[in-house]
């Protein structure tokens, strides 16, 4: 009987090490069978074509960011190297169906417009330091979102009322310094301004409504234009006492970085601010913004 239990408990931890060693990602086999042919979102939301990491998942560089719906990437191959893990992979997109409470599709896309280049889609490869245990699951873990759902916590500010209703965020927003600043927004707003037609009140009189007096026309991101994508991109905004805009949130989202467009053009949106009792008052208002190819 000892002999029988002593057999028994020596094949229980076998069984065990065996399951946690298929369990992790050690092997090519193991790796393939994670990556290749699945698509993820990059939780940096990182921009560079090559991307190099620690054994733990952490970025070797800064790199920008890229709006979270031009950070998706599906996994072509894997190699396991003795320097490290190599992954080629290309560029995915999110286009987003706020009428369908925030259904995603996956898109293939290209970042720049070049016109030469009639790739569907941009290649990307990813560079893993080994870890010393050899298992890259924790690595992965830091680098790859399986779902809008994991990465909804950590959007910038202005994603987190689209956040909360499309994505399932329903914990408490992150700190600060845990979550993902966004890109550049200089960088997604059109160089082409307009002025508005203040026909509604003078400069004396008296409106509780903002009046816009000028801003900045928003423009497809490369990705957009070459899939001729068509959106509507809802944005709700503070105007300032001094007409000036903040707190832009997007409240109905497109995906393919035409939401950082909007938010990019709302922040240059100047307003006559609403009037009451002859005092400027700040406002709380939104408009929506068409995306559109002529």
């Amino acid at each position: 009987m000892r002999r029988f239990f002593s057999l028994f408990l020596a094949l229980l931890a076998w069984f065990s090490l065996s399951t946690s060693s298929a369990r992790g990602q050690s092997t090519e086999a193991a790796l393939t069978k994670r990556l290749a042919g699945r698509q993820f979102l990059l939780r940096g939301c990182w921009q560079s074509a090559n991307l190099w990491f620690t054994a733990d998942g952490r970025p070797l560089n800064d790199y920008p960011e890229l709006p979270f719906t031009l950070a998706g990437v599906k996994v072509d191959h894997i190699k396991l190297l003795k320097n490290g893990l190599q992954i080629e992979a290309h560029r995915m997109g999110l286009e987003i169906d706020a009428k369908a409470r925030g259904a995603v599709r996956w898109v293939p896309i290209t970042l720049t417009d070049t016109p030469n280049d009639h790739a569907a889609a941009e290649p990307l490869q990813f560079h893993i330091s080994p870890p010393s245990s050899g298992d890259y699951a924790a690595a992965l873990d830091a680098i790859f979102a399986d779902s809008v759902n994991d990465l909804a916590p950590r959007l910038p500010v202005y994603w987190q009322t689209a956040a909360t209703q499309f994505f399932g965020q329903n914990e408490p927003p992150l700190p600060e310094a845990s979550r993902l600043h966004g890109p550049d927004l200089k960088h997604y707003a059109s160089l082409g301004t307009f002025s508005g037609q203040d026909q509604n009140q003078t400069a004396s009189g008296s409106s509780p409504q903002p009046t816009l007096l000028s801003g900045a026309n928003p423009d497809f991101t490369p990705a957009a234009r070459r899939l001729k994508y068509a959106a509507v991109v809802i944005v709700r905004f503070t105007v300032n006492t001094d007409g000036s805009v903040s707190k832009p949130q997007v409240a109905q989202p497109a995906g393919l970085g035409l939401d950082e467009a909007a938010v990019a053009a709302v922040l240059q949106y100047r307003f006559r601010p609403g009037i009451v009792n002859g005092k400027p008052q700040s406002t709380e208002i939104g408009t929506a913004i068409r995306f559109q190819m002529h």
